[in-house]
């Protein structure tokens, strides 16, 4: 014979308020996850968007000295 279950357990006897409360936990942490990830490559974008600068004020510096060099 088996008793009544309590109203927040399931089949399992699994306790559901727990498992509710371990559910929104992991949720949480695939979203602080997610944030880490888009912060990252919002990093490397930076990163790139820094180097094309500074190549495109290397060329800026090239075409100056041949600027220069057609002046003389």
């Amino acid at each position: 014979m088996h008793g009544r279950r309590k109203p927040t357990q399931n089949r399992q006897g699994v306790n559901i308020k727990i498992k509710i409360k371990m559910t929104s936990q992991f949720a949480a942490s695939k979203l602080q996850f997610a944030d880490s990830k888009l912060q990252f490559a919002d990093s490397k974008l930076q990163f790139a968007d820094s180097k094309l600068q500074f190549a495109d004020s290397k060329l800026l510096f090239a075409d100056s000295k041949l600027l220069f060099a057609d002046s003389i």
